[in-house]
């Protein structure tokens, strides 16, 4: 079943992918530069709702996967819901969607969260 998300559910998710590479790039020190974040902004923008949901997941979901004990309060937060999900990243994928206040952060990104 294909999930139908609304504009606003669809613009967070376009936002966190990109802070997600704003992330990767600034740690290789390679430069993010404008142009190239509009053309990202641009091609996300056009994937249907199935092809964005599961662009996030390679992206940002199997980040969210990997950083175990970098970050304890997530791990903390995790422990209180995991019940409820198979992965960390399920669960915060549902709290992008739901209201954009995700429980992980970047040092070096392009969008501020919450996502509105």
């Amino acid at each position: 079943m294909t999930r139908e998300l609304t504009e606003t559910q669809q613009e967070r998710i376009v936002r966190d992918i990109i802070n997600h590479k704003s992330e990767s790039r600034a740690i290789s020190n390679e430069p993010y530069r404008e142009d190239e974040i509009e053309q990202d902004r641009e091609y996300f923008s056009t994937m249907s709702d199935e092809e964005l949901i599961k662009s996030w997941s390679g992206r940002v979901g199997e980040w969210i996967c990997s950083i175990g004990n970098e970050y304890p309060s997530f791990i903390e937060a995790w422990e209180t819901v995991e019940s409820e999900y198979e992965q960390p990243a399920e669960w915060q994928l549902e709290v992008l969607l739901d209201n954009g206040n995700v429980d992980y952060g970047y040092q070096f990104y392009v969008y501020e969260t919450p996502y509105n």
